[in-house]
């Protein structure tokens, strides 16, 4: 039901679909589905659309990052041909491969776009967590981009702030987690890879996407690590979006 074929890069991709009405039919008895709001009586949930403009400079960042972030693609390209150079026996081989290879550039420069926006939006997230902060609450804050994580942490490093990502060991990460729940740091900030899944983080009642995942389950996931059972109180979630 998968409908399971080879790929140029994997010798199986599974993650389609096939047979869809059969696997109804075969399921429909067996599954049973509710939503959290069925199962569960929480306070509200609000979404703030916070829009953030860009300046002349920030967009000078933003094509920057861009541009570094594309030719970081195409150095990459130019490693794995010299690294592969005896399998490249002519120079249409390598042409081959790098053909191939450039068939990923759609997705690395929308890849590379979303860093450079998550980047020039760190200094008003960074501003909207004093802002908070100055009303005595506890924040979390979710970014997509470790860099955009390690921005952030530096601004607000008269704050207690932690950072979970997927690059710290996991007893780095336990001890972040162990002094969020202490009330040791009042600034959590993480990616939705890492932090956004299996974290019980209801002691804040504000957080902010600096950027959003591509998929709305995974947007889901990050904002109801305050939002679930054991929250006392309304949770606003804040998504910045960069506009000129």
């Amino acid at each position: 039901y998968c409908d399971a074929k080879a790929t140029h890069f994997t010798r199986w991709d599974i993650t389609g679909a096939s047979n869809l009405t059969e696997l109804h039919m075969r399921t429909n008895r067996s599954i049973l589905r509710r939503q959290k709001e069925d199962c569960v009586d929480l306070p509200p949930k609000t979404r703030v659309m916070h829009d953030v403009p860009v300046t002349k400079d920030d967009r000078t960042k933003f094509l920057r990052a861009w541009e570094e972030s594309y030719q970081k693609f195409l150095d990459g390209i130019n490693e794995d041909i010299e690294a592969n150079r005896h399998n490249l026996p002519d120079e249409a081989a390598v042409a081959a491969f790098r053909k191939e290879r450039l068939r990923a550039k759609a997705a690395v420069q929308v890849s590379a776009a979303r860093q450079a926006s998550s980047l020039v939006k760190v200094a008003e997230a960074a501003s909207m967590v004093r802002d908070l902060r100055d009303a005595g609450k506890r924040v979390v804050v979710f970014a997509s981009f470790k860099a955009s994580v390690r921005l952030l942490e530096d601004s607000l490093s008269d704050q207690r702030v932690g950072v979970y990502v997927g690059d710290m060991s996991k007893k780095e990460r336990d001890e972040v987690y162990s002094a969020w729940k202490a009330g040791e740091i009042d600034i959590f900030i993480a990616t939705p890879e890492s932090g956004g899944v299996g974290l019980n983080l209801q002691e804040a009642a504000d957080v902010i996407l600096i950027d959003r995942p591509y998929t709305c389950g995974d947007l889901e996931q990050a904002e109801d690590r305050c939002h679930r059972i054991g929250t006392n109180w309304p949770v606003t979630a804040y998504w910045l979006r960069a506009f000129e």
